[in-house]
């Protein structure tokens, strides 16, 4: 209290005008021939002068009621949050003061109470509308599990007070999940499995935290620039990859065919190297030898291509994740400075950030190594075949027997 205000304060039944005065303003309260909305005391009273209601306003809503019987017993003495309680909503009936109508209130509150411990228990299929996120109406076929959960073709929906009516959640959870929503609503027998959340009506703080887990590239975009080049990075050496093992594969087929035939082709890099020989059939065999390693070595590069490329990367790619944990770990310690250590969400995008750029960097050189090495055995397959070749048919001239 202000010890200092010695004033006495007014009497609120004395200041309070007549409730008659007040006008109702899309549910605010105004005095006639004002633009303000009503800031003070107002009263009703009985036939024979007893006080019957007296309500305290803010800027147009109730923030207290008082109210008495008739032979004047107070009956209740309410505050309200400002801005919850309009002129409209006062009760200024006398029902309540019969016995036979509390009865009947006592009586309507324990049916209610009721039917709501036997619904809790149903598991009821029925159609309503649905306000989808887009906010279109629709009307669907909605299954309600006690009071739990209402769910639809899969998806979990929530009551909208404001409008009465079921609407879709902004983000759904993981899909094994909503994939149970279907069979519950098709499921002409029990039980069926189904992920219920029990902690509030139709869904409470574990959905609210499922919905709020990122997904798999939610989580990916946390990793940031870094993050981002990490995965481009991976895109295209994937793409390398399928590329080169195509090309490699029907090199290699072209290849074995040549050795098991005996027409020489130009479409396959044996038969480019043989028919060397068919060419020089009078050169001795040391000529021969090196004209064929000088055609093994042109072939080469066509055979190992950008293999080179698939390596880099798988050793690049775990140093690029450290690099982003070092950024990761410099944000956190930049915010531990700033504001402190009481708040652990400060240093969340910080760690965040750290941690993804490794799990990205390690996701993409772990399966790049495997590429590497996949497309390196195929290359020097196909040239130990080229090479072995190309030696014996300079071991068979030299034996005369070419």
């Amino acid at each position: 209290p202000d010890l200092t205000n010695t004033a006495p304060e007014k009497d609120p039944m004395e200041s309070a005008v007549e409730w008659s005065k007040l006008q109702n303003r899309n549910g605010d309260a105004y005095i006639p021939n004002t633009d303000k909305p009503y800031s003070g005391w107002a009263k009703q009273n009985y036939d024979n002068e007893q006080v019957k209601v007296l309500a305290e306003f803010t800027d147009g809503s109730v923030t207290r009621l008082k109210q008495w019987q008739r032979n004047g017993i107070p009956k209740w003495d309410i505050g309200y949050s400002k801005g919850k309680v309009s002129l409209s909503d006062v009760p200024l009936e006398d029902s309540w003061d019969s016995n036979e109508s509390l009865q009947h209130g006592l009586e309507t509150l324990w049916y209610e109470l009721q039917r709501e411990i036997n619904a809790s228990g149903e598991v009821i299929k029925f159609n309503t509308e649905v306000i989808t996120v887009d906010g279109n109406v629709e009307n669907r076929d909605v299954v309600r599990i006690g009071n739990f959960n209402v769910v639809s073709d899969g998806q979990y929906l929530t009551y909208s007070p404001s409008r009465g009516a079921y609407s879709e959640l902004p983000s759904q959870p993981a899909g094994r999940y909503t994939s149970q929503t279907s069979d519950i609503l098709s499921g002409s027998s029990f039980p069926v499995q189904f992920a219920v959340d029990p902690t509030g009506p139709q869904g409470g703080s574990l959905l609210a935290s499922l919905i709020s887990m990122p997904s798999t590239w939610g989580k990916m975009q946390e990793g940031g620039l870094v993050g981002t080049i990490l995965q481009v990075i991976g895109v295209l050496a994937t793409l390398l990859f399928i590329w080169r093992f195509y090309e490699l594969w029907g090199m290699r087929g072209s290849v074995v065919a040549q050795a098991n035939s005996s027409t020489l082709t130009d479409d396959n890099a044996l038969g480019r190297i043989l028919k060397i020989a068919e060419e020089n059939k009078d050169a001795d065999t040391e000529t021969l030898e090196l004209k064929m390693a000088e055609q093994i070595l042109k072939e080469r590069p066509s055979v190992e291509g950008l293999n080179w490329v698939l390596k880099i990367v798988s050793v690049v790619a775990p140093l690029m994740g450290l690099f982003g944990t070092i950024i990761g770990m410099i944000e956190t310690f930049t915010m531990i400075t700033l504001f402190g250590t009481g708040d652990p969400k400060t240093m969340a995008s910080g760690i965040s950030t750290a941690l993804v750029t490794t799990w990205l960097g390690l996701m993409v050189a772990i399966p790049t190594t495997f590429m590497y090495a996949t497309v390196n055995n195929i290359s020097r397959g196909i040239l130990g075949t080229i090479e072995e070749h190309s030696t014996g048919m300079a071991a068979k001239r030299s034996e005369g027997t070419e």
